[in-house]
């Protein structure tokens, strides 16, 4: 299971948090941390995403650089976080 997170609290509002785009950077780094795993030959069956904005962005480039079908996202649903064991 590979879990990525990176965020820092700043001004933004919840109600904000789920619409926020990823910016460039953020899919460019994406992009790459996720090449180098394809390349060590990590390749998910499944990826589980929080259905925000942003993660749900994230996911489909884990999807697109290791080779994972874009239809193998998995959304999970809100309050979720703590029982990825049980697929989300």
């Amino acid at each position: 299971m590979t879990r990525c997170s990176h965020f820092t609290m700043r001004w933004w509002r919840l109600s904000q948090l789920r619409t926020r785009s990823l910016v460039a950077k953020g899919q460019k780094t994406q992009a790459r941390i996720f090449c180098r795993l394809a390349r060590l030959d990590y390749v998910p069956s499944v990826v589980f995403s929080s259905p925000w904005k942003r993660a749900w962005q994230t996911a489909g480039i884990l999807a697109r650089e290791t080779g994972t079908d874009k239809k193998r996202r998995v959304a999970c649903p809100p309050g979720t976080r703590h029982q990825l064991g049980r697929h989300c």
